[in-house]
């Protein structure tokens, strides 16, 4: 994946620099990144997916009669019990948020895409999660900015 070139992923710690780019969090981790991460990839194709789509992806992922909150969002209390724990992997490790009860749609199809067994660009989730939240621009953190 090619990453945008305004994008700088690096920080300066006691008069060093740091890389936490992809690819730096790939090689720290020992990951060799997907050719495609399944995760954008639904993320992308969200606005061409018809009614029957959502509702698999519904019927997969939460306990029955559960449906789509306003915005395509789900709760956690939605998921079923593996789901959860997913979830909550997701959360602390790869993309933190201030609010774990509320699963937006960019949450849900990383969760779809590991229930799957799709490939998922770890070093993409961890340095974009830490670029919002250095620059500010994640918004559960705007009112917390980080001064790198």
């Amino acid at each position: 994946m090619k990453y945008q070139a305004y994008v700088k992923y690096q920080a300066y710690v006691r008069g060093k620099t740091i890389d936490y780019s992809p690819e730096a969090i790939n090689a720290l981790l020992g990951l060799t990144p997907p050719e495609k991460c399944e995760a954008q990839k639904l993320r992308r194709e969200v606005k061409d997916m018809i009614q029957s789509e959502w509702d698999s992806l519904i019927a997969t992922m939460c306990r029955s009669g559960e449906t789509w909150k306003k915005a395509r969002m789900l709760t956690y209390a939605d998921f079923l019990p593996i789901l959860k724990a997913w979830e909550s992997f997701v959360i602390q490790t790869l993309k933190s948020t201030s609010c774990t009860s509320e699963i937006h749609l960019r949450r849900v199809f990383t969760v779809a895409a590991i229930l799957d067994k799709k490939p998922i660009n770890v070093g993409d989730f961890i340095a974009n999660n830490i670029h919002e939240i250095a620059t500010g621009t994640k918004t559960a953190w705007k009112h917390h900015q980080l001064v790198i």
